[in-house]
């Protein structure tokens, strides 16, 4: 204690807790009644704290923000779709007669629907670019706090290749949803219209 409190904590005029750390084998059952009974009855005024109790709610707030981050990647997925959806229409809208003309010459609606897939498979192909793109700096901000973190408290972690994968995942992700919610929309568009 010296470096912190000086010279006056030499001598045993200075109290000091004594503390005892012990790690109990969880897996052959709860022994911390009969640990702080036991301590309780041969040291009064003893004070036993099972650090298990903070733990589990650090888990539990974890375990939440996890929950809520799968929410968020939910309602992005479901703007995504959204927004394609509403995009194909009124593109469908813009070029109705040039659809028309293609049902008059023998073009299938399986055609006409690729077309549009095509495109926003390209534009979800863009977006999903610029999406890893801008997250990169977030990712290494991230990879620092980690590296900067004190081990103690929480199991070490940094961001390996598994996480940069499945940042990279992403694009293509984006670009088959675009694809695909595109060309159903056509298709089903196309069938009212007929």
């Amino acid at each position: 204690m010296e470096p912190w409190l000086g010279k006056s904590t030499q001598g045993e005029s200075f109290p000091l807790p004594q503390i005892i750390d012990i790690r109990i084998d969880r897996t052959s059952g709860s022994p911390y009644k009969k640990i702080k009974n036991k301590l309780e009855t041969a040291i009064p005024g003893t004070t036993v704290h099972d650090h298990n109790v903070w733990v589990s709610s650090l888990v539990a707030t974890l375990q939440s923000a996890e929950l809520i981050a799968l929410a968020i990647v939910v309602l992005i997925t479901m703007a995504t779709i959204g927004t394609v959806i509403f995009t194909t229409r009124t593109g469908m809208g813009i070029h109705k007669q040039t659809i028309e003309v293609l049902h008059f010459v023998g073009a299938h609606d399986n055609f006409i629907a690729r077309q549009f897939a095509i495109r926003a498979f390209i534009v979800g192909l863009q977006g999903g670019i610029c999406g890893v793109i801008l997250a990169s700096p977030i990712l290494y901000l991230f990879q620092y706090i980690l590296t900067k973190m004190e081990t103690g408290l929480l199991p070490y972690s940094t961001i390996d290749g598994t996480v940069l994968i499945g940042v990279g995942l992403v694009i293509p992700i984006v670009s088959l949803i675009a694809m695909f919610t595109a060309q159903s929309t056509v298709l089903k568009t196309l069938r009212k219209m007929v």
